[in-house]
């Protein structure tokens, strides 16, 4: 199961809740192999390394992590601002700028990242 977070703080009070201890513990007398259940936070760009189907037990290492990103945000920031000049010519520069990062993180989110992450998937988990 996934759970997401608006805040650490939020997230600290859930896990230190009486309520999540005692599911936590059902949980655990319905493995059928006696492990209990794992938890572990994933936090920052490593979410962009979890695929549907499937989270890693650790994080990739973090200098994959940079390296794939660096492959990802290079071309994106070379191609799009290239591609909305036509639009944003004559633009004060922070409005263009602002208009390059909305096409550009949410292309890296949905698209961009999913797709290495998917394609590159055993070399990052080794």
């Amino acid at each position: 199961m996934v759970f997401r977070y608006r805040s650490h703080p939020e997230q600290q009070a859930w896990m230190d809740s009486d309520l999540r201890h005692r599911l936590v513990a059902q949980i655990d007398e319905l493995l059928d192999d006696g492990t209990p259940a794992e938890s572990r936070s994933v936090d920052g760009w490593e979410g962009w390394f979890v695929t549907p189907g499937y989270a890693p037990p650790t994080p990739p290492l973090r200098w994959k992590m940079a390296l794939i990103t660096l492959c990802a945000l290079y071309p994106l920031v070379l191609g799009v601002p290239l591609v909305l000049r036509p639009f944003t010519d004559g633009w004060p520069l922070p409005l263009g700028i602002l208009l390059t990062m909305s096409v550009t993180i949410p292309l890296m989110t949905w698209v961009v990242m999913p797709t290495l992450t998917r394609r590159l998937g055993s070399w990052l988990r080794r």
